[in-house]
């Protein structure tokens, strides 16, 4: 290969852009190191930054997931809770409602009269709501 830089005309060659020695002498061959420095030194930093992005993304994909993965346990706990609470309540209303059924029993065996003052106010009260909607 041979040398980019052209000869002096007296016949000797123009130091050699390899050659640190000549550096100072040749302008060109000084503004062509420089660059080929910041063109290494622009890769670099591009290649420091994408493994920080890379890194960054990586971080908050794991923060993602990791937040995922609570958001799903406290769903399920929740869940888990309100299902209970349901059933809790459930069982009650069936109790109450069992415990009430019974209570009407005892009461209408012991005094019959209850259930005729009821039937007579259930029926007072069917006849004001009719007359108020006959209006």
């Amino acid at each position: 290969m041979t040398d980019p830089l052209p000869s002096s005309s007296e016949g000797q060659a123009t130091p050699s852009w390899r050659d640190p020695a000549s550096w100072k002498e040749d302008p060109a061959t000084t503004a062509q190191l420089a660059l080929s420095g910041a063109a290494t030194t622009a890769q670099s930093a591009l290649a420091a930054a994408a493994t920080t992005a890379q890194s960054a993304l990586s971080g908050a994909t794991t923060t993602a997931q990791s937040a995922l993965s609570g958001a799903t346990t406290t769903a399920q706990s929740a869940l888990s809770g309100a299902t209970s609470t349901a059933q809790s309540a459930a069982s009650s209303a069936t109790g109450t409602a069992q415990s009430t059924a019974a209570n009407v029993r005892v009461l209408t065996a012991e005094r019959p009269e209850t259930v005729i003052g009821a039937a007579f106010v259930g029926g007072l009260v069917s006849a004001l709501i009719l007359r108020r909607l006959a209006r």
